[in-house]
């Protein structure tokens, strides 16, 4: 039998497979770490970002790097900010819930 290679690209951390009618707990069964298939998979992590590097932006390469220590938690926490900015921050969430279909616009809400 002949093998395949299959490339899983993005931020599994943010992408959870959607399930129509399904509970958040359904979605997680559903994703790739539970499934059978998990303990053939073999992760490979990619040590530069090509589109940073190509493009020669150091705000860009900046940005990539914020946005990869957010992801690990690591990113510094501003104590000081105003808590206008969080409402502000709420208010942009809110209008983005209002694209979505109406069985999502309650889970987003409920994460805020």
């Amino acid at each position: 039998m002949g093998e395949v290679v299959v490339l899983l690209a993005g931020d599994f951390r943010q992408t959870l497979p959607f399930i129509p009618k399904g509970t958040m707990a359904d979605e997680i069964k559903a994703c790739l770490k539970s499934s059978r298939l998990w303990k053939h998979v073999i992760p490979l992590d990619l040590k530069t970002n090509m589109r940073v590097h190509l493009q020669g932006d150091a705000s860009a390469g900046r940005f990539a790097q914020q946005l990869l220590s957010l992801g690990d938690g690591k990113h510094q926490l501003i104590e000081s900010l105003d808590s206008s900015v969080l409402r502000i921050l709420f208010a942009m969430s809110s209008k983005i819930g209002q694209g979505m279909r109406p069985p999502e616009q309650p889970r987003l809400r409920s994460h805020n």
